[in-house]
């Protein structure tokens, strides 16, 4: 990202969508938001670990792992 971007997240106070959620590979488990270039603003990612693509919107947002296991 580049200085522009870093000055337009700063004043939108948007850089995440997402914030605060941690992203998990469906097919791997890999952990997606440290995987290069992750953007949750996208509305899927290609994992670097597996190569899965995996759905990034609210849909896929549980309170807890409880939550996400009785789905």
């Amino acid at each position: 990202m580049g200085l522009f971007g870093k000055m337009f997240d700063a004043l939108s106070g948007e850089s995440e969508r997402f914030p605060n959620v941690d992203w998990y590979c469906d097919r791997c488990n890999a952990y997606l938001n440290e995987q290069s270039e992750f953007d949750d603003h996208k509305y899927t990612w290609e994992c670097t670990d597996c190569g899965h693509k995996n759905s990034i919107s609210a849909t896929n947002v549980y309170e807890s792992e409880e939550d996400f296991r009785t789905k």
